[in-house]
């Protein structure tokens, strides 16, 4: 079970932040598939800019707890205790605090 969960949670660790980088640097145009696609992000090429350049910090940010809470996971016992392996298991929904903080700095701008 924590070899599982510890891959898992190192997968969507990287991934998020493999997703991340080229909204960092600004390579992403606007478009509806890819990206924080908040409605003030379509306002304009610069508010798209900025709003992803944002959110893929702060996802590149909160992806490394999850990479470090996989690597834990593999090298220390989990309890069996469901709460914990449940807790462990839901760790990549962390993306929802970029999404939230993204939008936050939407409405600043």
């Amino acid at each position: 079970m924590n070899f599982i969960l510890g891959i898992s949670n190192m997968v969507a660790g990287l991934v998020f932040i493999g997703l991340s980088v080229p909204l960092v640097k600004r390579k992403i145009p606007m478009n509806h598939f890819y990206g924080f696609r908040l409605k003030k992000s379509f306002t304009s090429d610069e508010n798209w800019y900025a709003i992803n350049q944002y959110g893929g910090r702060q996802l590149i940010f909160w992806s490394v707890p999850l990479l470090v809470l996989g690597v834990l996971t593999m090298l220390f016992p989990v309890p069996e205790n469901g709460l914990v392996v449940t807790l462990i298991g839901c760790a990549p929904l962390i993306v929802l605090v970029p999404a939230y903080l993204s939008y936050q700095y939407a409405k600043k701008l």
